[in-house]
């Protein structure tokens, strides 16, 4: 920066600094033009560190020393070695996370599936949670809760359903599967309706799928205890309000109204859904069907009976239920009853026992289906 003030801004004469320019261009050492500089603008010049020009001896001398050899070797080699180490480590550590975990983990699960295969539960369980020290994996926790379901194990059901809401963030699916275990495998009403209320609703708030769930346990319960039909109605009444009027909420209405024998309530929903019997589930669909076979022929008169000479759809419910689901036991005996009621006896005989063949193929039968399997051996 001095050299070119100097060159640019001083008033020396052109022959000075023509003469300063060659010296430069000589190859004089920095040294020497700074001294020289320095008695052209009388003052002293200084030479940064590092910039003087030093002989090819010096140079040499200095390449020996520690102090070049750690700057210009050492650190630079020491600098990728450590990059290139960084990296390998990121590597495994990855591999280990994403690869070798996970294999190992799935192993031991699908090793801990055979044994519960094979009834042995308590060794399924061990390598249910060893494998879940590696890696746990979601859809493992349901194939064992089902599987343990499917062998009646509900005690190991229960825990790995127990497991899946701590460890994923009460997760909505397996809440509503254990609440859905507790009330149609276990009948345990109280226990379902907790779970709904603190492990689901309480993570998922106002959720659809978990009130609906809420409503068919107290629907189930009031079989038990009849002051629970009010509070499924509430239930399914506060999803209509909160979602609309929707064809799932209304099958829910026309379940409760059946189970309370309204029967002036039902018609107006059956005929909602009889032209598209697809909106309805196969359980719903065969209960309006048993209920419609009940009041156009069992009951006793009453003031409905001009209600009642109504119900002509009774066979077209019951054979779009059958084709659903051909073992479908309790619509193949209420379909009997039909043709029994008709007077075509040889079709009421074919129903009637093919449901009694499929009721004594049925283990854990609910209290209506094993009282419908007595009625159609009676008949």
């Amino acid at each position: 920066l001095e050299i070119e003030n100097y060159l640019a801004n001083n008033d020396d004469t052109t022959i000075s600094k023509m003469e300063f320019v060659h010296l430069i261009v000589d190859g004089a050492r920095l040294k020497k033009i700074a001294s020289k500089l320095s008695d052209i603008l009388d003052k002293p010049i200084q030479i940064p560190k590092g910039f003087e020009r030093r002989s090819a001896e010096e140079y040499e001398a200095e390449k020996k020393s520690f102090k070049w050899k750690l700057r210009h070797k050492i650190l630079p080699i020491a600098t990728i070695s450590s990059i290139i180490l960084l990296l390998l480590s990121c590597v495994s550590f990855l591999t280990w996370l994403f690869v070798y975990m996970p294999i190992v983990s799935e192993t031991i699960y699908n090793r801990g599936y055979s044994l519960l295969s094979e009834n042995n539960y308590d060794a399924a369980m061990l390598q249910f949670e060893k494998a879940g020290e590696y890696k746990k994996k979601k859809k493992w926790y349901f194939r064992y809760a089902n599987g343990f379901r499917e062998k009646k194990q509900f005690r190991q059901a229960e825990d790995v359903y127990r497991r899946l809401l701590y460890d994923f963030n009460h997760d909505k699916t397996g809440g509503l599967e254990y609440v859905e275990m507790l009330r149609d495998d276990l009948h345990n009403y109280e226990r379902a309706e907790n779970v709904l209320k603190r492990q689901v609703l309480d993570y998922h708030i106002n959720d659809e799928e978990a009130l609906i769930s809420l409503g068919d346990t107290y629907l189930e319960w009031a079989l038990e205890r009849d002051d629970k039909y009010e509070n499924a109605r509430q239930t399914y009444s506060s999803l209509i309000n909160m979602y609309g009027t929707k064809d799932v909420f209304l099958s829910r209405m026309m379940k409760y109204f059946i189970r309370t024998d309204k029967l002036n309530e039902v018609l107006p929903l059956k005929e909602h859904f009889v032209n598209n019997l697809k909106k309805l589930d196969i359980n719903d669909l065969t209960e309006l069907g048993s209920y419609l076979v009940k009041k156009r022929y069992e009951d006793d008169t009453s003031d409905e009976d001009y209600v009642r000479e109504g119900i002509d759809d009774v066979r077209e419910i019951l054979e779009t239920a059958l084709k659903r689901d051909e073992n479908n036991a309790n619509a193949t005996y209420n379909m009997g009853k039909f043709f029994l009621y008709n007077r075509n006896f040889d079709a009421a005989k074919h129903y009637l026992s093919k449901s009694v063949d499929m009721y004594n193929k049925s283990n854990n039968l609910p209290s209506t289906s094993l009282m419908n399997n007595i009625d159609a051996m009676r008949l």
